[in-house]
């Protein structure tokens, strides 16, 4: 049985620092856990928080840890869903700018094109 609830909060950890969860669904998970292996499954544990915004490699450091708190394990995914909503808002960012620099070419196109043809008449 303790392997079965390593192996789970394993699991949740991973899921976590993957970016799989929203804040609702990890607490979800936490409570499936604790109605499938009991309060025991989460042993009490101190940590430090550390002051945001938290990055990747932090996010690794917690991973990295043997803490398996319930506390411990919401902090991790607090990070985790912090971490990835900042590389999200980064990509729609480039992916913004990278549509606009597109379209702008495809204008500049456009018009040297449409100038060229209608001075040939």
């Amino acid at each position: 049985m303790i392997e079965n609830i390593a192996k789970d909060i394993r699991n949740l950890k991973d899921n976590i620092v993957a970016g799989m969860y929203t804040p609702a669904q990890a607490r979800a998970e936490i409570n499936r856990l604790k109605e499938q292996y009991g309060e025991s499954a989460f042993p009490p544990a101190d940590f430090a928080k550390k002051p945001g915004p938290w990055s990747k490699a932090y996010l690794d450091e917690l991973d990295e840890r043997a803490i398996s708190s319930e506390g411990y394990i919401e902090y991790m995914e607090e990070v985790s869903y912090s971490v990835h909503c900042r590389e999200r808002r980064k990509r729609r960012l480039i992916l913004g700018g990278s549509l606009v620099i597109i379209i702008a070419v495809i204008a500049v196109l456009i018009i040297i094109l449409t100038g060229r043809h209608s001075g040939r008449r």
